[in-house]
């Protein structure tokens, strides 16, 4: 992977190119494929920079980060399912956007993730995403959908291996006519088998 950066002349990338453990995680998440590994690292540098508002704030420092973490927006489940992937479990039950906003939430999911990927068991194994609607109006901005979709499925190194709802209400059919066209045929594919089952 180093030598595909180094070939690459990309001088963002190279900034990284002695960081193993950062580049470890867009191997596990890329299957130890070098090419799609420094793809992958190219589309989150990028993502990054075109999203000042998101990573230029990203901090635990950041009140409304830590108001979500204190209540787990997101939280983690303690054990692993079992085929050891992390549970990440949101309950939207309680979530007031008074309170704090989506992206918010989103900046707060993307700090906890850096921090459980510190665990190379988890570079390999992914997350599974709980999202309990139970009680839930929606109020989420397109374009902040559209934000978080591809800078997750497009651009974090993170393997995303399955999306459970929970109690969903019928705006989440709504929700995802507006976000499927976002989401990559295999995404759409993991969803749509999860809806069916649920």
């Amino acid at each position: 992977m180093k030598q595909v950066i180094k070939n690459r002349n990309q001088a963002d990338c190279l900034e990284d190119v002695n960081n193993d453990n950062f580049l470890l995680r867009f191997l596990h998440t890329r299957k130890m494929n070098p090419e799609t590994s420094v793809d992958l690292l190219e589309n989150y540098i990028h993502f990054r920079k075109t999203h000042p508002e998101i990573f230029g704030q990203l901090s635990l420092k950041d009140p409304y980060v830590q108001i979500c973490l204190r209540n787990r927006f997101p939280g983690v489940l303690p054990d692993r399912d079992r085929n050891g992937r992390c549970v990440l479990f949101l309950s939207l039950r309680n979530w007031s956007s008074h309170l704090f906003s989506l992206e918010a939430i989103f900046k707060s999911l993307l700090l906890l993730m850096d921090s459980l990927l510190v665990d190379t068991k988890i570079q390999y194994s992914g997350f599974v995403f709980l999202l309990d609607w139970n009680q839930t109006s929606i109020y989420a901005s397109p374009t902040l959908l559209r934000t978080m979709i591809s800078g997750l499925q497009d651009c974090y190194p993170a393997r995303f291996k399955a999306i459970h709802f929970i109690n969903e209400p019928v705006q989440v059919d709504v929700l995802l006519a507006l976000v499927k066209p976002f989401l990559k045929e295999k995404t759409r594919d993991k969803v749509g088998a999860v809806l069916t089952m649920l």
